[in-house]
């Protein structure tokens, strides 16, 4: 449990507040990209005829937990399973994950963190590499939540606090 001295518990509390409702809402908005990547990567695979095809969807929408990454990621084991079968099913394989995941980084990502938490793509792969050189996987997945954490705080503590400035801090969501 977090203690805040007295004069600052009121702000202690905002702050923390506005960290669970950003990270809730990133997490919504991972939780409903990942599940439609996994869907429409279930449904390519069945029409190509490929072996396997609900597990390798289940495992390319479980590894878009982590942004750009987790993409490729995804797409190895499929290849792999794709190459037994013939290397024609392996291009057309690479053809549906390129397809898939430019689809999800061009219409279903920005349509979804829009209403989410929109972070920097910029930012985030720079952090992500940052991360991963130097905590390895573990920092590469908790890369982006530490970053939606990270801009809240700057926002609230840094932005409006010591600068006085209005600022709609990330994850916020007005009625």
């Amino acid at each position: 449990m977090l203690r805040f001295a007295p004069a600052h518990r009121a702000r202690g509390r905002q702050v923390c507040a506005a960290l669970g409702q950003g990270l809730g809402w990133w997490l919504l908005g991972r939780a409903v990209t990942m599940i439609s990547l996994g869907t429409l990567t279930t449904f390519a695979l069945w029409l190509l005829g490929m072996p396997l095809a609900l597990v390798l969807g289940i495992l390319a929408g479980l590894l878009l937990f982590v942004p750009y990454l987790g993409s490729l990621a995804a797409a190895v084991p499929a290849l792999l399973v794709a190459l037994m079968e013939s290397p024609a099913k392996a291009l057309w394989v690479a053809l549906v994950y390129t397809g898939l995941h430019l689809f999800e980084g061009y219409c279903i990502t920005p349509f979804v963190q829009r209403r989410a938490v929109a972070l920097p793509p910029g930012l985030l792969l720079a952090v992500q590499i940052l991360s991963a050189s130097l905590f390895g996987l573990g920092g590469v997945i908790f890369s982006t939540p530490l970053t939606v954490v990270a801009i809240i705080l700057v926002q609230m503590l840094y932005v409006q606090d010591v600068l006085g400035e209005k600022v709609k801090v990330l994850g916020t969501h007005e009625p």
